[in-house]
């Protein structure tokens, strides 16, 4: 028997076979479920994406900056060299496990189960993805990141000529993309698939 506890009133649901598209407590009339058909195939679509720009976020250059007739361009990796080559060490891993470690672990951790349940492959690793999801999730600060390299570049603007490179844009596209498959991803379809025989 499947049950579900609302968010408001944490009242326990029953929730039938066939349950209908919008789900309301009866106690206190709060949507409980929303039923989106294809929600994990949208899911799977964002996270793909989220993949690729992230990727690409750790190939090309966050940012060239132009002064005095010197053009510097650096990598998110790029960038934490830089650190470490200044004595920095411990901002130097806290920018490449806050800004390309986690969020690589929790894209995998996302993935993988979607895929898992497209295909109706249960496994054991599945406990093992959504702890490891849940440890990580709360240290990736790429939000951070972004949002302090868009205020350097505004304050260097009146001293240096300062381009927005493309990992820069692919990191803020990975953000919205990763937004957009957790807000995507229905856990009672999930669990619905995983079950479900192949």
């Amino acid at each position: 028997m499947r049950m579900l506890a609302c968010r408001e009133c944490d009242a326990l649901l029953r929730l039938a076979h066939a349950e209908p598209a919008t789900l309301r407590c009866p106690r206190c009339g709060s949507v409980v479920h929303r039923a989106v058909p294809g929600s994990l195939d949208n899911a799977l679509a964002f996270y793909c994406a989220a993949s690729i720009f992230f990727i690409i976020a750790n190939i090309f250059p966050i940012v060239e900056i132009e002064a005095a007739g010197n053009r510097i361009d650096t990598t998110l990796i790029g960038a934490a060299r830089a650190l470490r080559s200044q004595d920095m060490n411990l901002v130097a891993l806290v920018v490449i496990t806050t800004t390309v470690a986690i969020p690589a672990i929790d894209l995998f951790c996302t993935t993988v189960p979607l895929l898992l349940a497209k295909y109706r492959r249960s496994s054991r690793l599945l406990a093992v993805l959504f702890r490891l999801q849940e440890a990580v999730r709360p240290w990736s600060m790429v939000e951070i990141f972004v949002l302090g390299a868009l205020v350097a570049i505004v304050k260097l603007g009146s001293l240096a000529s300062v381009v927005v490179g493309t990992g820069l844009w692919s990191l803020a596209a990975f953000m919205v993309l990763s937004a957009a498959g957790s807000h995507a991803f229905d856990p009672l379809e999930f669990w619905r698939e995983i079950e479900q025989p192949a």
